[in-house]
């Protein structure tokens, strides 16, 4: 997210120039809403001088923070060993009741198992970094039939492939 999809892109195209690139896509794809949500909420481990800038992403794309909740974590390992119930509550915690949808980021948190449990529990979509490129890539890949057992966004069609 720091370095930019558009740096990361330009650093494969010049040695891959037909690739399809996909990153962890920041704003994430929000085809399990209705429409594109505007109004979100964001969950992430990181520390605060790295959720300014996270925040600062998403308000240059055209959202709008209706919470923004920073977890504190230094260290990846004891964001990849948060627990499953841990992760949950402190998504339902984080989700403002005005939030049209709630965004998890970081691919070190376990959070795609969980999300069809959060999304019963807030009753809104939730895409998560892990889920947003997986859905992305496999739409590049070809394979296009859904998986509603994984939550709202993978229950959608996949892309098709660019």
């Amino acid at each position: 997210m720091l370095i930019g999809d558009d740096e990361i892109a330009a650093a494969i195209h010049a040695s891959k120039p037909e690739a399809a690139v996909v990153t962890r896509r920041l704003p994430p794809p929000w085809p399990c809403a209705p429409s594109t949500p505007r109004k979100i909420s964001v969950l992430t481990p990181y520390v605060v001088p790295v959720g300014e800038l996270m925040a600062d992403y998403f308000v240059d794309a055209g959202f709008t923070l209706e919470n923004f909740t920073c977890l504190e974590m230094e260290d990846d390992g004891d964001m990849a060993r948060m627990s499953r119930a841990s992760l949950v509550e402190a998504a339902v915690a984080a989700t403002a009741p005005s939030a049209e949808a709630l965004f998890i980021s970081c691919t070190a948190l376990r959070s795609a198992a969980v999300v069809p449990e959060i999304e019963a529990r807030i009753g809104r979509p939730v895409v998560t970094s892990n889920l947003a490129t997986v859905w992305a890539t496999l739409g590049h890949c070809g394979a296009l039939a859904a998986h509603p057992d994984a939550g709202r966004l993978m229950a959608q069609s996949l892309p098709a492939a660019a």
